[in-house]
C-alpha cells in the first residue's frame, strides 16, 4: 500500500503474490531440489536454486515475470517488490535438514541422499549467486520498475 519494498522468498513469494492480487495454485507434484531456473533477466541467475513448495505463485497483474522454473513463476517484480519461488537463503544443511524430516520426500521421487548429493554440488554456487539475486532487489527497491 506504501510501497514499502519487500522481498518474499518461497512461501513469502506466494504471500507477497496474494497480497498484490496475483494468488497461488497447488502444484500437481511437489517441485523439490536443486533446480535451474529460466531467466529472463541478467540479474537473475539461472541456478540452480533448492526449490521446495507444493503451491506455485502466480504472478500479480502489472509484475513482470523476471524468471521460472519448470513448474511455474519463479521470479517476479512489481515496483518495489520482488518474490522468489526458490530458497536463495538456503545452506546445504538446511536443505538436508528439510530432507531429513519431510515424510513426503519419496512422493516427489527423491530420497534424502538425492538432495545430500544436489546440495553438495550447488549449495555454494548458489549462495554466491544469491548476492547477485539480493543486489537485484536492493537495486530495483531504491529503482523500482
Amino acid at each position: 500500500e506504501h510501497d514499502i519494498p519487500a522481498l518474499g522468498l518461497c512461501f513469502g513469494g506466494q504471500a507477497l503474490s496474494v497480497a498484490l492480487e496475483g494468488g497461488t495454485d497447488p502444484l500437481p507434484a511437489s517441485e523439490i531440489g536443486w533446480i535451474p531456473i529460466e531467466s529472463f533477466d541478467r540479474s537473475i541467475p539461472s541456478g540452480p536454486w533448492l526449490q521446495y513448495h507444493s503451491e506455485q505463485m502466480r504472478v500479480p497483474p502489472g509484475a513482470r515475470e523476471l524468471a521460472r522454473s519448470p513448474a511455474g513463476p519463479a521470479v517476479f517484480k512489481k515496483g518495489p517488490h520482488m518474490g522468489v519461488q526458490f530458497h536463495p537463503e538456503a545452506d546445504a544443511g538446511l536443505a538436508n535438514l528439510w530432507a531429513q524430516k519431510d515424510p513426503d520426500l519419496p512422493d516427489a521421487g527423491l530420497t534424502t541422499a538425492d538432495i545430500a548429493s544436489q546440495s553438495a554440488a550447488h549449495a555454494q554456487p548458489a549462495r554466491e549467486q544469491a548476492f547477485r539475486l539480493f543486489d537485484a532487489w536492493i537495486d530495483g527497491a531504491v529503482k523500482p520498475a
